[in-house]
């Protein structure tokens, strides 16, 4: 059993989610191109092994390509009442699974790698 600082944070499906993305360059000076914060929904299966990618939502936070240097904060917000589609609800079965990622993706210069980062979350149907 995973301990709580190990889950997913769970969020309602039809709700806001909010934050701050943090980026630390250690002090040194980095290039940033485009910058875009996604939530993900995907199916996995496993018969024939696969993954669908089913719903994206992007927020492209605003600033504008350039330096960083230090610690930089970032907010990004993402309404899920507002996009054109419903989300479905996390699952993890044993041979299907919907899942949900936030993802950052950070466009750097042609000489070296885009940076991007996942993390799970959970969305569930909540009736008021």
């Amino acid at each position: 059993m995973a301990s709580r600082s190990d889950a997913a944070a769970r969020y309602r499906s039809d709700g806001i989610i909010s934050g701050n993305l943090r980026i630390d360059t250690g002090g040194r000076r980095m290039w940033v191109g485009n910058m875009e914060v996604r939530i993900e929904e995907y199916c996995t299966m496993m018969e024939p092994i696969n993954n669908v990618d089913i719903a994206e939502l992007v927020v492209i936070p605003k600033r504008k390509p350039g330096y960083m240097k230090g610690v930089v904060n970032i907010p990004f917000e993402f309404d899920l009442g507002r996009s054109k589609w419903k989300w479905n609800e996390s699952y993890h079965g044993h041979t299907f699974g919907l899942h949900h990622n936030i993802t950052v993706q950070l466009d750097r210069p042609w000489y070296t790698f885009d940076i991007m980062h996942s993390a799970p979350v959970t969305l569930e149907r909540i009736s008021p």
